[in-house]
This record gives C-alpha cells, structure tokens and sequence, in this order.
C-alpha cells in the first residue's frame, strides 16, 4: 500500500511538474507549497524563495489582493473560482494581466489544498493597447474598432469614439455592454451567426464579413468587418476584435449594377450612366469627365477599326472608369492646391477601389480590369501595378490617352484648362514612352483632321 501510494504521489508530483500550464499549489490558507518551472520562469521567482508564504503577497500587487483573497474565501464551497482579468506581479514588481483559474482539491468534503493556474494575457493585452493607439491615430477615419466578447450576442467591450457617426456613444455602448449582434440588421443576423461559427470551427484567426447595420439614427448601412480572434491555450475564442468601415457607396454600387446586369441592355447602360453620374457628384470640377473621356475613348476606336460591340464595352468601361473615386475624401479631389504625397497616394488607390466594385459583376469582357488599368504606363511607370505594355489592355490604353487630354483641356481647381494644342502636344512627347503609339496616333488626327471636339452635355 505505501509503495503504490509513493508510486501514486510520484506521478502526481511528474504531472504537475510538467504541465504546460503556469501552476502553484498552495495549502487551505494560502500559503505555496509547489510551484512548477512555469511559474518560476513567469514569476521570475524561484521554489525555494516561496514556499511557505502565502501567494497572495507574491503574485499579486496589492490593488489586486482582495479580490484573491475573496476567491480564496469563496473556494470553501468546494467550487471552481476563475478571475477572468486580473493584476498579477512579477518579483521585480512589475505587472501583467493574468486569467487565474483556481482549483479546490477536496479530502472528506473539506479543501485539502488548493491548485492555482494563471493565463498569461500579455499578449493579449498588447493587442489592445495596439488597437487603442490605432483607434487614436485614425479617429477621424471611416473604420470604427470594436472589441467583442465571444460570449451569445458578442457583448461589446469597447467601441472606438467615431462609433458616433452611426449614432452611437462608445460610453453607452460599452457601460451597458450592448450586444453588437442587435445592432445588425435582422436580415443579416442568422447569415452573420453561421459565418463566424463557421470560422471558429475552422480555427480561423482572421476573417472578414460584409453586412448590413442599423444605425443609432434608425438608418440602414452597408459594412465592412476585419476581424481577428483572440483566444485561450485550448483554442477557444474569447474576444473579437473587429474593424468596421461603411461601404454602403460601394455596395449600392456593386448591387446596382448586379441587378441591372440581368435586365434589358437600356437598363444596364443607363445604370452605367447613372454611377458616373454619382461619381463625378463628389468632384463639381470634374462633372462630365468620363462621359467625355468616353466619347474620346470610342472615336479613338473607331478610328483603330474595332468591332461595334468592343466600341460599345470601351464605352461603358470608360463611363465608369473612375468609379473608385466614391471612397476618395471629396476636399482631396477638389482641393485647389497640389496634394501631398501622402494625399495623392489615396487619390491614386481609386483604381484599385473601382476594380474591387467592378470585379464583383459576372460579365463575358474584363470591365473590371480595364479600370483597374486605365492609369498603367507602356514603360512600366504606371500605377497601381506598374505593367508595361503587353500586360496592358487595348481598352485600358485608350482610356488613358483619352483621360489625358480630357484632363488637360478642362478647367481643375489648382489650374485653367491648358488647350486642345498642349494636350495633343503633351500625348506626342509620351507617344512610344509611357503611351502607346498608334492610340497617341489615331488621337491626334482625330483632332488635327476635325473629326472630333469635345462637345459639353
């Protein structure tokens, strides 16, 4: 009987040693009697310093104290007790938030002694100072940050404070711990459910959701959901942390033009016109651009000897080929001075914008890339990619020229209209260089035989 009781205490004492968890055993009042390596490497603190002193004073600062001390207490009725965020303290009395989980070991209905685990949250806490600098940094940006729990309803836990452009107050929001789920539109809520628990069983630790809320105001928006997930040393999820960002412009936009896209061929041109129409709302000095541009474009092909239905895809590509530009800042594109690096760097995502609209629509010709092309360079010089000439699109090499020369003989808010003559002059410098020779070619004569002007609608 003793030998299996050394056998028994043996293996005890090996499972306990070499668990991966950070553990201490302590008797009923507190006081350490094991610590494993984990704990010594966490604690920065060794066995022989420990035992016998009550691990109340050692691993927690003294704000923290009471609240392990009421665990302690609480842990006579023989239950587990877990203190999901607390303070913990380092020998060098530094501190780091911990999860502690403690454990009551029971010998005839009495705690023999007791078995405290601590999570090491760190990183996790790390995460969150990143996503509050984040926050502060971008404030008056589109992206609303959240931090949910991953309990039913994802209570919110913190809302970043540009959560008020949808009607809400942070304060509120996370004093009452609000359910982020009840503020997604009914419609989307049992979608938004499976597709999340579709990604935990996966073991995601990003993903991304688009979807409708309802706003503080009553209203309806279009969103944009990046998510990574937080979770324990078992895998589970705790906490999301989301950044949320309106799209309702760009999803109008793809589902205007997905349904559109089924009906009769009138419909779809006028919903073509109607979405360039919407772009150029935002810049006033821009109103008419890509209608002109497409009126340029398809003389150009014409003049080249395209085929009717290409002329008539060139058309509407060039209509909407700044459609992107609905998620420009409308004081960059009519801002009177030159922009900044770091302004005409957004100005320029437009490309890449209006190809992630776009992309979404099933067609039999590339609509999408030809936008997302319409700023490439045969010498590689353009953006957003840098292709040069064989990668590029015919279509895509039209529109440039003619957006080009659109833009050079209209007026912009930085400069007056520069002329037909410098614009014709500007495209023959860059004919074989950045712009392709025969567009460049059949451009100029077009003007300089008379059979084109730009005609104001």
């Amino acid at each position: 009987m003793e030998i299996k009781q050394d056998l028994d205490k043996v293996h005890l004492q090996y499972l306990f040693d070499n668990a991966l968890d950070v553990a201490v055993l302590v008797d009923p009042s507190g006081n350490v009697c094991r610590v494993n390596s984990y704990f010594e490497r966490l604690f920065a603190l060794k066995e022989e310093e420990i035992i016998g002193k009550s691990i109340i004073d050692i691993a927690f600062p003294p704000h923290s104290r009471n609240r392990a001390k009421q665990a302690i207490l609480e842990l006579q009725k023989g239950e587990k007790i877990e203190l999901s965020e607390v303070q913990c303290m380092r020998k060098d009395e530094t501190t780091f938030l911990c999860r502690v989980v403690v454990f009551p070991i029971l010998f005839n209905s009495k705690v023999a002694s007791i078995y405290v685990v601590f999570y090491d949250l760190t990183q996790k806490n790390e995460r969150e100072k990143q996503l509050l600098y984040a926050s502060a940094v971008v404030k008056e940006s589109p992206v609303v940050f959240f931090r949910l729990k991953a309990d039913e309803g994802w209570p919110i836990i913190y809302a970043s404070e540009n959560v008020s452009r949808w009607g809400y107050t942070s304060e509120l929001l996370v004093r009452n711990e609000n359910s982020y789920l009840g503020i997604i539109y009914e419609e989307d809520r049992e979608k938004i459910i499976r597709q999340v628990r579709f990604y935990e069983e996966a073991g995601r630790e990003e993903y991304e959701l688009e979807y409708r809320i309802l706003t503080g105001k009553g209203d309806i928006i279009w969103v944009n959901e990046m998510a990574s997930v937080l979770r324990d040393d078992y895998g589970r999820a705790l906490y999301y942390q989301c950044a949320v960002k309106n799209v309702t412009t760009r999803k109008e936009a793809e589902i205007a033009l997905s349904l559109n896209y089924h009906k009769m061929s009138r419909a779809w041109d006028q919903t073509i016109e109607v979405m360039a129409i919407t772009t150029e709302m935002k810049d006033p000095f821009a109103m008419g651009h890509q209608k002109r541009v497409a009126s340029l474009s398809c003389a150009i092909a014409v003049k080249l000897g395209l085929k009717k239905e290409e002329v008539h895809n060139l058309e509407k590509a060039a209509l909407v080929h700044d459609i992107g530009r609905v998620e420009i800042p409308s004081e960059l594109l009519s801002k009177p001075g030159p922009l900044t690096d770091a302004e005409f760097e957004l100005v320029q995502t437009h490309s890449e914008i209006g190809f992630a609209i776009l992309s979404r629509i099933d067609l039999s010709w590339p609509l999408a890339e030809i936008v997302h092309q319409h700023h490439e360079r045969i010498d590689g010089s353009g953006y957003p990619r840098g292709l040069k000439s064989d990668k590029i699109l015919l279509p895509a090499k039209i529109i440039s020229v003619a957006d080009i020369v659109e833009a050079m003989t209209s007026h912009r808010p930085y400069r007056p209209a520069l002329g037909i003559d410098a614009a014709l002059d500007e495209i023959e410098k860059l004919k074989g260089v950045a712009l392709d020779e025969t567009v460049v070619d059949s451009c100029v004569k077009l003007f300089r035989e008379n059979e084109f002007s730009f005609i104001d609608e």
